[in-house]
């Protein structure tokens, strides 16, 4: 049976994740187990003394992302020219690529920056502690971006009146209060997304301007419906939540692991520059089979997101226009593997979709 163009396309896309993060994972491997790591953390000490962690992890991530660069860019490529006919130039698909490795870059430091100090003030309990600090800078940091994203992109308001008042009105119904739904500019940005942003008072709903301009009326209120729903339900809370108590529990295992292994492998104590590589491979490991846990939950907020849509909208034939033209527009994989959605999949598929749909 021949495969459609958005099994292959998703497929081409995966393949280009795994590989960077099997070159991060294989690269931290030869760092924590061989002479090249211990190397590289004393050539870090004796050239910046004062700042050799910065020294040591940027080193570290700028090997990783030059080495899975080139497989990362070659996928966005291939996929952009095959299956959507070049429609995104290649400077600005390589662009974005190299933009994210250093976004990568910075979170990378900051992060080790936050472990080292950790691991020297409260020595056994720095993974607590990171933990702990993780969720109210979680919580920060995804308020900020609600007026970050908005600003940075630029966003106007809907300028169909009757269309802003409806949307203004679903609003209030579902959460109390106007939570602004405006049309994202973002040049970079065309496809038809609908995204949410912000929590609390920052949050926000963003329509990309394909979505504003050439749906009707009727699919651009389900879509804001399902988007109303994770404000209402306090979706970007919960998940915050999870992911806090999954990042206690990776850095839990991790300090189990240095403790274990570190002195077998050479790591003198906590205050030794090698204990941020082995940290953040058993991290690395941890994180990915704990993520099908995580993506479980994106699912479940998304099917009572459906719901709430239907139920809100009353027009079940518009969510599931909605739905197909999404899933045309983002070569959506129609019938993906167990594996795949469980590791890979942030809503239910568009099959799940559509026949919860249906009524009963």
């Amino acid at each position: 049976m021949n495969e459609s163009t958005g099994t292959r396309f998703q497929r081409l896309r995966r393949t280009g994740q795994v590989v960077s993060l099997s070159v991060g994972a294989l690269w931290l491997l030869v760092v924590v187990a061989t002479p090249v790591g211990r190397s590289l953390a004393r050539w870090a000490e004796a050239v910046t003394p004062a700042w050799a962690v910065v020294t040591f992890v940027v080193c570290l991530v700028l090997v990783w992302e030059v080495v899975a660069l080139p497989a990362s860019v070659y996928a966005a490529v291939q996929g952009d020219q095959r299956f959507r006919k070049g429609r995104t130039p290649v400077a600005t698909i390589v662009g974005h690529q190299v933009r994210d490795a250093l976004t990568g870059t910075v979170v990378a430091v900051v992060g080790a920056l936050v472990v080292w100090i950790s691991l020297s003030v409260l020595d056994g309990w720095w993974w607590l502690g990171v933990g702990v600090l993780f969720a109210p800078a979680l919580v920060v940091a995804t308020t900020l971006a609600g007026v970050t994203v908005r600003a940075a992109s630029g966003s106007l308001p809907i300028t169909r009146e009757a269309l802003a008042e409806r949307l203004s009105q679903m609003a209030e119904q579902a959460c109390g209060r106007r939570v602004p739904v405006r049309e994202w500019t973002d040049p970079s940005t065309s496809a038809p997304i609908a995204r949410v942003t912000g929590m609390g008072a920052s949050g926000a709903i963003l329509l990309s301007r394909s979505l504003v301009t050439d749906w009707s009326d009727d699919e651009i209120a389900v879509v804001v419906a399902h988007e109303l729903s994770h404000h209402a339900h306090h979706d970007l809370w919960r998940t915050a939540a999870l992911d806090t108590t999954v990042l206690i529990v990776v850095l839990g295992t991790a300090h189990l692991t240095v403790g274990r292994f570190g002195p077998a492998l050479g790591v003198t104590g906590l205050d030794d520059l090698m204990v941020l590589p082995l940290i953040g491979l058993t991290g690395w490991a941890m994180w990915w089979m704990l993520r099908p846990l995580r993506l479980a939950q994106s699912r479940a907020h998304e099917r009572t997101a459906d719901r709430f849509a239907i139920e809100m909208t009353g027009n079940p034939e518009a969510f599931r226009a909605a739905v197909r033209r999404l899933a045309a527009q983002h070569l959506a994989e129609e019938r993906p593997s167990a594996l795949t959605r469980w590791f890979f999949h942030r809503h239910p598929t568009v099959e799940e979709r559509l026949t919860a749909s249906e009524p009963r």
